[in-house]
């Protein structure tokens, strides 16, 4: 698994938190 991938996953995680 790429970093970036994991970067990208990451803040999916955290926009999804925020704005739910």
């Amino acid at each position: 698994m790429s970093y970036g991938a994991i970067a990208i996953t990451f803040k999916s995680l955290i926009m999804g938190l925020a704005f739910h």
